[in-house]
């Protein structure tokens, strides 16, 4: 991977990975024309704002990344750029209140995070909102590089390479600050307690007609168990990546036990 200096400053003098992108974005969007006309791509719209503001407080709905105003002065377009930190309590439903009538909110996510984070903003609305697009840092850099080589600046080809190359390293290599949050005691005790279910589970799923479990051995190390659950309905996907462990990757397409032990909705249980 191409080292930047970007990159390079950003992983090692601040934590806070996500400010420093996001700012580049405001700079890119607020310097040049390609940026722009790549988000107009991304929106569906025919114009955007030309001025760009980092953090612009509000008086109760959070402080947006990066917010674009219109010759108004209002929020046309509001930019959250995400690597791996949670949704706040604002995100999106108190940012679209923000909004104007026909204003878009962007979420920028690594490539290994989109379908995640769309299913998370998905659990916190009440319904479909075109007004919101998750999107990737990568292809919207790439977008914008495609829109540069029309008319090519070689100041904005250096800028998003610097860029590029931090979003390449968040997605692949980086490792998320730890907060608070993540070093709860809760945590350890959750993580304990799904190690047993799963185990408990393994008997019974065994004997299910549907599993196939050829190829594959329990080996637990010091909880080397990483688990990713996300919010359980019928016909949700859950994603049990097991590290040191059973060294595969096992997909349940159900509504989880429910499903599973219910005999309702049943699909198949992949192990590779």
């Amino acid at each position: 991977m191409q080292k930047s200096l970007l990159a390079h400053i950003a992983s090692n003098f601040i934590s806070e990975y996500e400010n420093v992108a996001n700012s580049s974005i405001a700079y890119l969007l607020n310097e040049y024309t390609s940026p722009r006309e790549a988000l107009k791509n991304i929106l569906g719209i025919d114009e955007v704002p030309t001025h760009y503001i980092t953090e612009l407080s509000t008086k109760s709905n959070g402080r947006p990344d990066v917010t674009g105003l219109d010759i108004n002065g209002n929020k046309a377009v509001i930019i959250e750029g995400k690597f791996w930190a949670n949704l706040t309590e604002n995100q999106p439903n108190n940012y679209l209140k923000e909004l104007t009538d026909t204003g878009k909110l962007l979420f920028f996510a690594p490539d290994k995070r989109v379908n995640s984070l769309e299913l998370e903003i998905s659990s916190r609305l009440n319904q479909e909102d075109g007004r919101i697009i998750v999107y990737s840092w990568n292809n919207f850099l790439d977008l914008v590089e495609v829109e540069n080589n029309k008319n090519h600046n070689a100041y904005l080809a250096s800028d998003l390479n610097q860029l590029k190359e931090l979003c390449q390293r968040m997605d692949t290599e980086g490792m998320p600050p730890l907060s608070m949050s993540d070093l709860a005691p809760m945590n350890g005790r959750i993580s304990s307690h799904f190690s047993d279910v799963i185990d408990e589970c393994q008997p019974i799923l065994k004997k299910w007609k549907h599993s196939d479990f050829k190829g594959t051995k329990k080996q637990v190390v010091n909880m080397d168990m990483v688990f990713i659950f996300v919010p359980m309905t019928l016909l949700a996907c859950c994603v049990l990546t097991v590290l040191n462990g059973l060294g595969k990757t096992a997909t349940l397409l159900s509504g989880y036990t429910y499903g599973i032990l219910n005999g309702k909705n049943r699909k198949k249980l992949f192990v590779s």
